[in-house]
């Protein structure tokens, strides 16, 4: 039988993010943001993922973080995920965003847009010696506008 005290816990642990960017395990929070809020058709985005693990948790630089984007999206993603790693214990340095390069299609309606995809990591506890695949979901508003990233001359 669960404790009132501990059911609160529990609870307060499991709460989604306040960000639509971000997911929450008992272990690890996520928060995925995009870099360019504002982006031009075809042009290149970068989907920005902190992790932040709990105490004696880490996670994996191997295998991989792997970004997945929705299908029907008019996204995709350019290359793997950019992560770095921490030289001292091989895991993922946390204190660091892992970056994944996106491109929006050249033929993307100008307005508001959603690019939704999910977070695929594993982690671990290093006190406990067990290892979980996490999924975390992600959406993020993007404005579509062909004059994005266009610099305009001064007029005389």
């Amino acid at each position: 039988m669960i404790r009132p005290a501990t059911a609160a816990l529990l609870m307060v642990l499991c709460a989604p993010g306040a960000s639509a960017g971000g997911s929450d395990t008992l272990y690890v929070r996520t928060e995925a943001t995009l870099a360019q809020a504002v982006l031009a058709p075809g042009g290149i985005a970068e989907i920005r993922v902190r992790f932040t693990p709990a105490d004696d948790i880490h996670v994996n630089a191997d295998p991989p973080v792997a970004v997945r984007l929705d299908s029907s999206a008019a996204w995709r993603t350019e290359g793997a995920p950019v992560a770095s790693v921490d030289t001292r214990t091989g895991f993922l340095d946390a204190s660091l965003p892992v970056r994944q390069p996106v491109a929006l299609d050249p033929g993307a309606a100008r307005g508001e847009t959603t690019l939704k995809g999910e977070v695929i990591f594993y982690y671990c506890s290093d006190t406990e010696g067990w290892c979980r695949r996490a999924v975390a979901p992600f959406a993020l508003a993007v404005r579509v506008d062909p004059t994005a990233g266009l610099t305009r001359k001064s007029g005389r």
